[in-house]
């Protein structure tokens, strides 16, 4: 097994199919990740559907009604694209939308690059389409987490937990306001990720299971690992057969990251443990040659 981190795989599944949220085989994608890679973003009002009813979505033209342009050529109307696959985006008539298109006039990351409420994603949008270097973007992820709006935190979390330059352009203060933020958000897992990343002594105390609370604590506990600077040592470490999920392991595994600047693989597929010596082997290879796991 492979992991991807930052490509997406789509089903093509015939209408009639599940809902999206059940049946499409994607990996979820963030609006931070989709704004770098869509043509045209920008917040709209639906003003015609194939179908116009909300009843029946089918495959065909929309007519999208442009509120407000953040990224992509002037226009004041849009016409986009509606799939006819489990992924697609479900436009319905008369509502406001955050859309994310490409040049087919379809919805990047299918149905992730269709959010519905744009209301409290305009603001952090507008700050993301201004900000153009990872300290400016390390702060408008810091004040979406802590913004107060728990499905934006959320998306915020996702992102920047996969993000080793923007987690090395948090400041201290910015990390203390995330742990803060994340005392009044759920117990689970990503934030407990986000938390282990920064560094932050609050991780494993955000844990909802004993697993994630134990690689948390002993992550941190393994400073050693994580002030080497080596990429090979840190393979030796991550290919060293111990139990699934030693922290010394994921530590190793994270440290690599965060020497190399960029995601290898996603830090939840190794954060619990990678499942398999083979699994690990493959992390360590990713390690030791800065080139990160595909699916294949």
């Amino acid at each position: 097994m492979r992991w991807f981190p930052r490509v997406a795989v789509l089903a093509a599944v015939l209408v009639g199919s599940p809902a999206p949220s059940r049946a499409c085989s994607k990996r979820h994608q963030t609006p931070f990740e989709l704004f770098d890679v869509a043509e045209t973003v920008a917040l709209v009002h639906v003003r015609k559907t194939p179908s116009n009813s909300p009843k029946q979505i089918v495959a065909g033209n929309v007519e999208l009604g442009v509120t407000q342009l953040v990224k992509g050529p002037k226009a004041t109307t849009i016409i986009a694209k509606e799939s006819d696959t489990s992924c697609r985006a479900r436009y319905i008539v008369d509502t406001d939308a955050l859309v994310f298109l490409g040049s087919d006039g379809l919805t990047v990351g299918a149905h992730d690059g269709h959010v519905r409420d744009a209301a409290a994603w305009k603001p952090v949008i507008e700050r993301w389409a201004a900000a153009t270097d990872a300290a400016s973007r390390a702060q408008v992820l810091t004040e979406a987490i802590a913004g107060g709006d728990g499905k934006v935190a959320a998306e915020a979390i996702e992102f920047l937990v996969d993000e080793p330059a923007l987690l090395d352009a948090i400041t201290a203060e910015q990390t203390a306001k995330i742990a803060k933020a994340a005392t009044t958000l759920p117990k689970e897992p990503m934030i407990t990720m986000l938390l282990v990343r920064l560094r932050d002594p609050s991780a494993p105390r955000r844990a909802n299971v004993a697993l994630w609370e134990r690689s948390a604590r002993g992550v941190l506990q393994a400073k050693t690992i994580l002030a080497e600077t080596d990429p090979a040592k840190l393979a030796a470490i991550v290919v060293r057969r111990t139990r699934d999920a030693d922290p010394r392991r994921i530590a190793a595994m994270e440290r690599c990251e965060r020497i190399r600047g960029f995601s290898l693989a996603s830090f939840g597929s190794y954060f619990g443990g990678a499942g398999s010596q083979a699994m690990w082997n493959d992390l360590a290879e990713a390690c030791r040659t800065g080139t990160p796991l595909v699916q294949g």
